[in-house]
């Protein structure tokens, strides 16, 4: 039993024992980086604390959460009731043993540590308890209890109902490290969260300790500084009015700041240079982008906490998105495969250990699919280890196999939830649809659905890893080989497996040597088009082949031409098979023959001659994941196609039924359509309302085809709107984005009963308790703030815009008022 490890443990590193926070501070602890000395206190001594109280903590899912004064009041008894508890002996040793390795007179910090953030994916600020320039033995050990029972704040149950976590299975750990009476401190991010440019990096700071950063009514200092140069590329001095010091016993004061030190920068380009490299430093050791508080002290910087910045304003490119998407997209189409994408997307980052992804991955702009850039820059470069040569490769030995161990046993869970994935896509399939009414073909259209959120959860954690193993194998061989030789060898260890994609080219080949020995079969392919051969059965002539051209669609009918169901796959436009045999009859590769896996056997021999001994075990493995992963995305891939099948048998049965309804002109016309409206449509099921949607059908049916004869952009516009500058309202940009809306004004909690959801909030300052306003707000204005105020942060993870520090907001902004706000530039421009 655990119940207390240093940061230097191994065991500290893993958030089931430590919470994120601890989690983190012995990460940077152990790869040495500037980090004040410090312990966690475990989950399990929270667990044996809070033992006791486990019935009861057990039933406050019962608890009525549409009612918040009767969730505050019953989360104060409960409070009072955890707050009478004491902390168990061994607990109390534990933590007494550890603090005895300071000196006496060594004040700490003790800050909650929770594992729910870990499960939501980022941390709630101002949800848990933290307690700064703690003295001597008694008062940590009171901290620590009151970090223990800050978990059953109303606010912190309040969200975690909001988040459908289990309430007695949450856990908190508690940090405690030494305290450092910093000079300035602040918060530095490795990418910039505002405009969202991955080539810099921005530092807020304040004099003191810096935790008034967190509080709107504070202002700070910011930098915006080139990552590789550390080069000063804008900054912002404010007028900083006070500073966060300790106390001469336990707790904070705050200091009124002189008017000379008010306004001057506290930080030097110098010292910018070296918080700049250490951010970079983090980051690089993470392999993701980090949002780091630091402090300055005795000319020193340290690192007091990291944490993955998980919400980065989005760069619209096609880079991404054309490969798999490179037409357009029909609107029913992307309603179908979007939810189901970032479903499999947020369940994939979770199941390989990397920080989850706030926003969208894909998004449609005329009807073509564009990826987020940013994302897919930071998470598809993150791989599991660096290294320069293979001598360097020995010491990621010990960690690889705990780190990696989901990539082993993966396959495995992919393979058993197939076949239950096939079983009920058969029985779908052989649903006779004729007869059925809209809503039973709503019922089976939703039905098909689900199977694919259920199919697809796992789909993305196999491409991704796919390309990161191939990616990592190549660099590998490139510490081997030069570059052309280590080329060659990764072909032949992975370009002749055999995979379903090998599988349809050897059929499709077999076809065209069929075909190119037949002369009067080959003379009809080049004079007759092929959908004229197939809608006049011309092939009847030529039965061996009709029989094999069948045996074909039978087998791989299900494989898409598009990844949009409004087109049809092979069974349903056989014709599209014929024009592949026109093209491969005449194919030099026709006269080769088939791939073998003795290349690869060859390849790998020669891999083995280079490498030393002690690396052979390490290259089979990888060499075997590798291939087994390229196997295997290949498989989901072909097994994904089915889907679309009896997807789009099922969404053409309810065309045709709108059709002979005289709703709409063609069958295909309802992939025009909006998934929920005609989800509504099929509820309200009334003359009105379906005739509201044909007329939107036929917009949105006329924009696609107009869109589709256009070349799309490569990159979206950044959409910085040139304000004037009268009626403008200037601020800080702490959160991105531009949205046009109506004010309203809020004051206190007793205006919140009174906000308009999708209105622009305008308030002095928030905390905490705002929560419900800012999951309403379509952009948030405050009086006060900063990148790390309340709403700032709310609003960079919910993904609207905030600006804040504008002073003359509740001067010249009134409820009802139009309002654009445009968080990457800090405008609200009066409209």
């Amino acid at each position: 039993m655990h119940y207390v490890l240093r940061f230097t443990d191994p065991l500290a590193q893993r958030s089931e024992h430590s919470g994120r926070k601890g989690a983190n501070l012995a990460g940077l602890t152990q790869n040495n980086l500037p980090v004040p000395t410090g312990f966690i206190v475990t989950t399990e001594a929270y667990r044996n604390f809070i033992a006791p109280e486990q019935r009861v903590l057990a039933s406050v899912a019962q608890w009525n959460f549409g009612l918040p004064e009767v969730i505050r009041k019953r989360s104060a008894e409960l409070h009072a009731n955890l707050a009478a508890l004491e902390l168990p002996a061994a607990v109390v040793e534990a933590i007494t043993e550890a603090l005895a390795e300071y000196p006496p007179q060594q004040a700490f910090a003790v800050r909650a540590s929770p594992v729910v953030d870990d499960l939501l994916g980022s941390a709630f600020a101002g949800k848990y308890a933290s307690y700064l320039n703690c003295h001597g033995s008694a008062a940590v050990l009171k901290h620590i209890k009151q970090c223990f029972i800050s978990l059953w704040q109303d606010r912190a149950i309040t969200y975690r109902n909001h988040h459908q976590l289990l309430q007695q299975e949450v856990t908190i750990a508690v940090v405690v490290q030494a305290m450092l009476n910093t000079e300035v401190a602040g918060v530095g991010f490795s990418v910039n969260p505002i405009n969202g440019e991955l080539r810099q990096t921005v530092v807020d700071a304040n004099y003191g300790l810096g935790h008034v950063l967190g509080d709107a009514t504070h202002e700070a200092d910011r930098w915006v500084l080139h990552k590789d140069s550390g080069e000063i590329l804008g900054a912002h001095i404010s007028k900083k009015t006070l500073q966060l010091t300790t106390a001469n016993s336990d707790g904070t004061i705050e200091e009124v700041l002189s008017d000379g030190q008010a306004n001057m920068p506290c930080l030097t380009p110098h010292q910018l240079q070296h918080l700049n490299q250490l951010l970079v430093q983090i980051e690089t050791q993470y392999g993701f982008p980090q949002e780091v508080a630091w402090g300055l002290c005795d000319g020193q910087f340290y690192c007091l906490q990291a944490r993955p910045i998980t919400t980065l304003p989005p760069h619209w490119t096609r880079d991404e998105a054309c490969a798999r998407f490179p037409n357009v997209i029909t609107p029913l189409a992307w309603d179908f495969i979007n939810p189901l994408f970032h479903n499999s997307l947020h369940y994939s980052f979770h199941l390989m250990n990397y920080p989850p992804f706030q926003g969208q991955w894909f998004d449609v702009h005329d009807h073509y699919l564009y990826g987020n850039q940013n994302a897919v820059e930071i998470y598809t470069q993150r791989l599991p280890f660096k290294i320069n040569a293979l001598e360097d490769l020995k010491a990621y030995f010990p960690q690889l196999y705990e780190n990696f161990r989901w990539m082993q046993e993966l396959p495995n869970q992919y393979l058993y939830s197939l076949d239950n994935y096939l079983v009920s896509l058969g029985e779908l399939a052989r649903e006779p649809l004729a007869e059925k009414s809209q809503a039973e073909l709503w019922q089976f259209i939703s039905r098909m659905q689900a199977l694919g959120h259920e199919y697809f959860r796992p789909n993305l954690a196999i491409y991704l890893t796919c390309d990161l193993l191939k990616a990592r194998l190549l660099q590998l061989l490139q510490c081997q080989f030069s570059k052309t030789e280590s080329l060659c060898v990764f072909d032949n260890l992975l370009g002749n497996l055999e995979t379903k994609s090998q599988e349809i080219e050897n059929h499709l080949f077999k076809l065209a040597r069929y075909l190119r020995a037949q002369p009067e079969l080959s003379l009809l392919l080049q004079q007759t088009s092929s959908r004229e051969i197939i809608a006049r059965d011309l092939l009847a002539e030529f039965p061996k082949f009709s029989q094999q051209l069948q045996q074909f669609l039978k087998t791989h009918g299900h494989c898409e031409i598009d990844l949009d169901p409004y087109h049809p796959t092979f069974v349903d436009a056989p014709w599209r098979v014929l024009d592949d045999l026109r093209l491969r009859v005449h194919s030099p590769l026709l006269d080769v023959p088939p791939v073998t896996e003795a290349r690869l056997q060859q390849a790998e021999h020669a891999l083995f001659l280079r490498l030393p001994l002690d690396l052979h075990f390490f290259f089979r493995e990888m060499i075997r994941l590798t291939q087994l992963y390229t196997r295997l995305a290949d498989l989901v891939h072909y097994q994904t196609t089915r889907w679309l099948v009896p997807l789009r048998r099922g969404v053409l049965s309810l065309g045709q039924n709108l059709q002979s309804q005289g709703l709409i002109h063609d069958a295909n016309d309802v992939f025009f359509a909006h998934l929920l409206d005609l989800e509504d449509a099929v509820q309200r099921n009334s003359p009105r309302v379906w005739t509201q949607l044909a007329e939107h059908i036929e917009i949105e049916k006329q924009a696609y085809f107009e869109d589709k004869l256009l070349t799309p952009v490569w990159v979206l516009g950044d959409n910085h709107y040139e304000f004037p500058h009268k009626d403008n309202l200037t601020g800080s940009a702490d959160s991105g984005g531009v949205v046009e809306g109506v004010v309203f004004l809020v004051r206190n909690v007793d205006d919140f009963a009174l906000f308009p959801r999708g209105a622009i909030l305008v308030a002095r300052n928030t905390h905490a308790a705002w929560m419900p306003l800012l999951y309403s707000a379509a952009a948030v204005v405050t009086e006060g703030g900063g990148a790390l105020s309340y709403s700032a942060i709310m609003a960079r993870k919910l993904g609207i815009p905030a600006v804040s520090g504008v002073h003359e907001a509740f001067s010249l902004l009134k409820t009802g008022m139009r309002v654009r706000v445009n968080g990457d530039r800090g405008f609200v421009e009066i409209v």
